[in-house]
């Protein structure tokens, strides 16, 4: 009979144990989740439409000033901001990353 008493007394201790132990594994397989299902959401935007035409009009507008760097791409008078927007939709889109 003492060791039923025994048992008794642990059991609250045991299922308060559990629980913990089953929540801390539950958040980390939901954060794991989460950061998979966010990879493949972010794999779906760099090969979508949209993207791929920043990439494409971003890479031109790169080889048609090789000598700017984007301090001089923002502040320089003699780059239409709507010409650069490509290029800042794919640094955004790392910026994300």
């Amino acid at each position: 009979m003492m060791w039923l008493n025994l048992i008794i007394s642990a059991l609250p201790g045991a299922l308060i144990s559990g629980a913990v132990i089953s929540s801390i594994f539950n958040w980390q397989l939901n954060q794991r989740r989460l950061q998979l299902q966010t990879t493949f959401e972010l794999h779906r935007e760099w090969n979508g439409e949209s993207l791929r035409l920043s990439r494409n009009l971003g890479d031109k507008f790169l080889l048609a000033h090789p000598n700017k760097d984007l301090i001089q791409i923002d502040n320089d008078g003699s780059v239409n901001p709507e010409d650069s927007v490509h290029l800042w939709i794919i640094i955004g889109f790392y910026q994300r990353l």
